[in-house]
């Protein structure tokens, strides 16, 4: 496994030559940015989108080769090599301008606050993905790992996840093609990054400097998003490219020029080649453009350009499945490996997030997102909290003084109205608090904002409102500290990556154990572990629920299902007995598995941190 802190150069490398070559692509566009941090930004965002669909056009045409996707990088850079030298140009401008004012306390107090908080999450990110990085070991990077090992791009049937839009993940599968994982997962560490740069820039732009650097730090100390930046996930791209469309719609409503509009769509697209539920920001700003417009005309340029651009992910996974947003809408569209039965358990377990879809519970969602961050968390037990489950309370002590100030400006009450959308088709959809961070930094701003008219119009909150933020962004820190002490050697290069997940990942040296002793034609099922991503065998998630693949009703002993798992060309068994007893599935666990081994039809082979590795078949009498 690759040092960890050789990550940071490819990163850097990888992201320096998107940026190049979106800038490029600007210029194509005859897109004229206000700024060379507006320019960056976009160009950032533009040649990483365009950079995505590269990979997955070559994934699609099955020569997913790591030479390629180096000749692909290479060329981008070709082609590109002035605006990248541009690039780095403005950055040495920019930084030496910085050094040459003489920066307000206040502004030095920011910087260091952002720096430190960014550091922590930059720690995390560099670190290998263990016990707090679930989907990201389930599919994230899984699933690029399985692209690349088979070279192509291809229909995973037990895992309904690996159908959804996956723009992120292809930059994944990039950093995974150079072999760092760390490179892998800094691609969301750099949407992390690039959202709180596209907030400031925006800011600037449209509101003032002094919003756009509290704004900024507002969103980069939100203890769920630090904790997410740190993972290989996908929410923080999605709040990138949203809040780059509607910066772009800001834009276009400012200078009515065409080409913003462009832009606009072209982020749209990028947003829902992240998820789904990027319709939902997509509608209200196709009904922002046309209050403004009072043309049909627009309206249908953002959206249609929009939905052409994120149409090759669900048309993918049509084919794939016969269900474009498979495994929803399983009553309209059908899909493959699914059943009602399913889509209503899926339902059902996105319905237990929450505190209830009511008028009451609606009104009182910003206390209780902000007191009771569990509920709203992956797994919801108020008996556990969870403190990088919290969007924090800087949120809930901010924007209501907009009300306190009576001052607002019509650029923040637009940013309102695309949350506000946002959140309540959220709320009635599926209250999962990671997806809120698709509007935190418009949020962000929002808050900021109201901090600023605080201290213009309120004298008795202008300290009050300092002093909360800093505590506020203490608090974060320390939360932030927390999750990455135990990351720290490993990121360093100190702590070997095998010794650190050994400790940090129960499945972990099951895993292992199969990579170096299993034959390589193995194939294995898990059971109460999707965490496969270290696995280098063939495998497949064996839970009832994930897919319709395993015909578990016709199963009366143990020995019946190990005789079907045989007849498939099942090898072995991985066991995460741990998080059984949590499943609550007593036909699987209280029956089935224990049946199979005592009648001798599992074998164990390997045991240990109540992880165990199983083998089909009875022995042989000499044995």
């Amino acid at each position: 496994m690759q040092n960890p802190l050789l990550a940071l150069p490819i990163s850097i490398l990888l992201i320096l030559v998107a940026t190049g070559f979106g800038r490029r692509l600007l210029s194509l566009l005859k897109v004229k940015a206000g700024s060379a941090l507006e320019e960056c930004v976009f160009g950032a965002g533009l040649g990483l989108g365009v950079l995505a669909y590269l990979i997955l056009g070559i994934g699609l045409a099955h020569v997913l080769h790591a030479w390629i996707l180096l000749l692909l990088v290479f060329i981008m850079a070709l082609v590109s090599m002035r605006q990248i030298a541009d690039a780095i140009l403005d950055l040495r401008q920019g930084i030496r301008a910085q050094l040459k004012t003489r920066p307000r306390f206040s502004s030095v107090m920011i910087g260091l606050s952002i720096g430190a908080l960014g550091a922590v999450v930059l720690i995390r990110s560099l670190a290998p993905p263990s016990g707090l990085d679930w989907d990201a070991l389930a599919y994230h990077l899984a699933v690029p790992k399985m692209y690349l090992a088979h070279h192509r791009i291809f229909y995973v049937p037990f895992m309904s996840h690996s159908n959804f839009p996956f723009l992120i993940e292809m930059l994944y599968t990039l950093g995974l093609a150079f072999g760092s994982i760390g490179a892998a997962k800094l691609f969301h560490f750099a949407a992390y990054a690039l959202s709180a740069v596209a907030v400031y820039s925006m800011c600037g732009r449209h509101l003032n400097r002094t919003i756009g650097a509290i704004a900024a730090l507002i969103f980069v100390s939100a203890p769920l998003v630090m904790w997410e930046a740190g993972n290989a996930y996908s929410d923080i791209a999605t709040a990138l490219y949203i809040t780059l469309a509607v910066y772009a719609v800001l834009n276009w409503e400012q200078t009515r020029a065409g080409d913003w509009l462009g832009v606009a769509g072209i982020m749209c697209g990028f947003a829902l080649g992240t998820k789904v539920f990027a319709l939902v920001p997509l509608a209200a700003l196709c009904l922002w453009v046309f209050c403004a417009s009072r043309r049909l005309t627009s309206p249908l340029i953002l959206g249609g350009l929009a939905l052409i651009i994120g149409a090759p992910w669900y048309i993918k996974t049509w084919v794939y499945t016969g269900n474009p947003v498979y495994p929803f809408l399983y009553n309209i569209f059908g899909g493959r490996y699914w059943s009602q039965s399913a889509a209503e358990a899926y339902r059902n377990a996105q319905l237990a997030f929450g505190m209830g879809r009511g008028l009451r519970e609606l009104l009182m969602l910003p206390w209780n997102l902000t007191v009771h961050g569990a509920y709203f968390f992956d797994e919801p037990n108020p008996a556990a909290p969870k403190l990088f489950s919290l969007i924090g309370p800087v949120f809930l002590g901010l924007i209501p003084l907009h009300l306190l100030a009576g001052k607002g400006s019509r650029t923040v009450a637009k940013l309102g109205f695309i949350c506000a959308v946002y959140v309540v088709a959220w709320f009635f959809l599926m209250q999962q608090a990671r997806y809120l961070i698709g509007i935190l930094p418009l949020l962000s701003i929002i808050a900021a904002s109201g901090l600023d008219a605080a201290r213009s119009n309120l004298r008795l909150t202008r300290h009050f409102g300092n002093g909360f933020l800093a505590l506020c962004v203490l608090l974060s820190l320390i939360t932030g500290y927390a999750i990455a002490r135990p990351c720290v050697r490993v990121a360093l290069g100190i702590e070997p990556p095998d010794q650190y997940l050994s400790r940090t990942l129960d499945s972990y040296d099951a895993q292992e154990y199969a990579n170096q002793f299993l034959p390589t034609d193995a194939k294995i099922v898990m059971f109460d572990e999707v965490r496969g991503f270290y696995l280098d065998r063939e495998y497949m998630w064996g839970n009832p629920g994930h897919s319709e693949m395993i015909p578990w009703s016709s199963f009366k002993t143990g020995g019946d299902m190990a005789a079907w798992f045989e007849k498939n060309g099942f090898t072995h068994a991985l066991v995460n007995w741990r998080l059984a007893k949590y499943s609550g599935n007593d036909l699987l666990h209280g029956t089935l598995i224990p049946d199979a081994i005592s009648r001798g039809d599992m074998r164990e082979v390997y045991g240990s941190s109540l992880v165990g590795v199983y083998e089909f078949g009875r022995a042989d009498v000499g044995d």
